[in-house]
């Protein structure tokens, strides 16, 4: 069971909006935001399995008309980031996305084009549009992008996914500027390493010696528990960063 955030986040009746939510990262993330009031929406490719997420999130409710939805969409893909966010809004009565959080989602056997599509595309789309949505009613709001550290550093081994990773970083530090006039803060996590079974494929994928440069920079195999509180703490203080 993960822990509750530390530092308290006012999310009672707000639209929370999380990519990747089927299973790891997004799945921590949400069981620690339900509690505290929020409507949740999120997005996942596998609707059979959704139907037992949704079961146990709505159990953690804090209110009984909490509403906990889930769309099936590939992120990638512009139009079908679009209709999941049209059917989150009209499934949450018309709001907007207050907190949008969003994970990228690498296959295994990464290339380069795999990655821009995962890593990339899949937090640009969603960031647009999510955006657009609430300049549109004129709400503040909030934009977290999931990354981890070749966003900023890269070495041996990582040609194939650094630079869709880098081109995330690219697009939160413009986004930053361009959307707070708009009241939108956007922020960025870098996690010091890979969830799960993400990592078990990058290892077995690598060569030696970028497993041995991954030791020396502490690039290890990361427990959702442990970092989903770590990212709302930081949501909730308004800060982004490596954690």
């Amino acid at each position: 069971m993960c822990s509750p955030p530390v530092n308290p986040l006012h999310l009672e009746g707000k639209h929370v909006y999380v990519t990747g939510g089927g299973g790891g990262l997004g799945l921590a993330l949400m069981r620690l935001v339900v509690p505290l009031g929020p409507n949740v929406s999120f997005v996942t490719k596998d609707l059979v399995k959704a139907k037992g997420v949704v079961e146990e999130l709505e159990s953690l409710r804090m209110r009984t008309d909490q509403t906990i939805v889930a769309v099936s969409a590939d992120l990638s893909d512009y139009e079908e980031a679009r209709r999941a966010i049209q059917q989150a809004v009209e499934h949450q009565n018309g709001q907007a996305p207050d907190l949008t959080i969003i994970k990228p989602t690498p296959g295994p056997g990464v290339d380069s084009e795999k990655a821009m599509d995962g890593y990339y595309y899949v937090q640009a789309w969603t960031a647009q549009l999510c955006s657009q949505s609430l300049v549109k009613d004129k709400k503040p709001g909030t934009i977290v992008f999931i990354s981890n550290l070749l966003s900023t550093i890269s070495y041996a081994g990582y040609s194939p996914v650094a630079p869709a990773r880098y081109a995330v970083k690219g697009l939160y530090d413009t986004l930053s500027s361009e959307l707070e006039p708009h009241g939108i803060k956007v922020l960025l996590f870098q996690v010091s390493g890979q969830f799960g079974g993400g990592f078990d494929v990058e290892q077995n994928a690598k060569p030696e010696i970028t497993r041995h440069l991954d030791r020396e920079n502490g690039y290890v195999r990361l427990d959702e528990a442990v970092e989903a509180p770590k990212i709302l703490n930081g949501i909730a203080r308004g800060l982004d960063g490596r954690i």
